[in-house]
């Protein structure tokens, strides 16, 4: 009776096994992370909508909301937006802000405390998620303002933790949004 004897792979098997997926990998990661920070955009673009709205429609309904809003808030920053191609620079007065954690509005001065507490007992506060996705330029929270010059304007952005607005989410998303 002849012994067959089993044999292993080879070295030369496994390295070409391993090549084999290294350059799998080389292309499939770039693929999955330009699709992951895509997925992250969206979701910013959606919460930041559902903010806006929930912020339009408390303005529109509750009248303690709404002076509460536009109560001579100073914040007034001058931002600018690329948006489809163009660039447009104007000044934003901003309300309130999203705590670090994104749990809970906050004024940006006392006169916006109202509209926050409404917001923040409104139950769209169970809708306020983190941002997810920072850009280049490292937005981590969210905020809430209008254009002085044109008050139903109302507009959602992201920010630094310092409160410097950096993109525009919401109604027309800032370019790096696309």
């Amino acid at each position: 009776m002849k012994r067959r004897s089993l044999k292993g792979f080879t070295l030369i098997e496994i390295v070409v096994v391993i090549a084999i997926i290294g350059v799998l990998a080389a292309i499939l990661i770039p693929m999955m992370s330009g699709y992951i920070k895509k997925s992250y955009k969206k979701s910013d673009v959606s919460a930041g909508d559902t903010i806006g709205k929930a912020a339009l429609s408390l303005v529109e309904e509750e009248e303690q909301a709404h002076d509460s809003f536009y109560a001579g808030n100073p914040s007034k920053y001058s931002v600018t937006v690329d948006y489809a191609g163009k660039t447009e620079s104007y000044d934003l007065v901003f309300v309130c802000k999203s705590d670090n954690a994104c749990t809970k509005w906050l004024p940006i001065d006392a006169n916006g405390q109202q509209f926050c507490d409404d917001m923040n007992s409104s139950g769209y506060i169970g809708k306020l998620c983190k941002v997810k996705y920072s850009g280049p330029k490292h937005g981590k929270i969210w905020m809430i303002g209008y254009r002085p010059d044109d008050i139903s304007q109302i507009e959602v952005w992201t920010a630094e933790s310092t409160g410097k607005p950096v993109y525009r989410v919401w109604p027309s998303p800032d370019s790096e949004y696309a």
